[in-house]
């Protein structure tokens, strides 16, 4: 039976790439791959997942496949956009370098994005306005993912640049750009346009 180490081997086929060239898109020794491949050391499900997300990235291939065997094993039929999960701060980095730590984790958001799509762990209670359904809810410790290729829209969740990076609803007042908060105890704030990093795509709730 098939397992996400013989699928990595099928697309590195498919694409004439070698471990070599596998190695060198993930910035690791050519060795690494090679073990990890021929499974002679034991990972835990967390760095297996890390790896498969980030080889599913470098191979621009849906990680599902990788993972399971399921979704699309080809670029031109590849679903849904691998996200490196980012702390405040590595943030500015991701947008001007397109690059992260080794150690960054990978999500995968379930459609087409910009490939600059990251997402962060949404911190306090600012957007959280789980006693209105019909609004967007960000609750904390949640998964936001922020698409910098989307333009300045108004009414719409869009993250800025402040002090550090906040979340919130963008609007324009007597020419003033602000963000306002779903949380009603929360007063807004103004904003410089040029500080503007994306706009938010989704949310989901993790555990991990």
């Amino acid at each position: 039976m098939l397992d996400w180490r013989d699928r990595i081997k099928f697309l590195l086929q498919k694409k004439n790439m070698t471990q070599a060239d596998l190695a060198k898109a993930l910035g690791v020794a050519d060795p690494t791959v090679s073990i990890w491949l021929k499974g002679k050391v034991r990972l835990s499900d967390e760095n297996t997942t890390k790896i498969q997300y980030q080889v599913a990235s470098a191979l621009e291939v849906d990680p599902e496949f990788i993972i399971t065997g399921d979704g699309a094993p080809s670029p031109e039929l590849t679903i849904g956009t691998p996200a490196p999960l980012l702390t405040r701060t590595e943030i500015s980095h991701w947008i001007l370098s397109g690059t992260t730590a080794k150690t960054t984790r990978w999500m995968s958001f379930p459609i087409e994005a910009g490939e600059r799509t990251f997402c962060y762990r949404m911190e306090g209670s600012s957007m959280d306005c789980s006693a209105l359904p019909s609004a967007v809810n960000f609750p904390d410790s949640s998964l936001v993912f922020i698409d910098p290729s989307k333009p300045l829209e108004l009414g719409k969740p869009c993250l800025f640049q402040d002090n550090s990076p906040v979340l919130g609803i963008y609007e324009e007042l007597n020419d003033r750009s602000m963000l306002l908060f779903n949380n009603p105890r929360l007063s807004a704030i103004n904003v410089v346009r040029d500080n503007y990093i994306g706009r938010a795509i989704g949310c989901f709730m993790s555990s991990g």
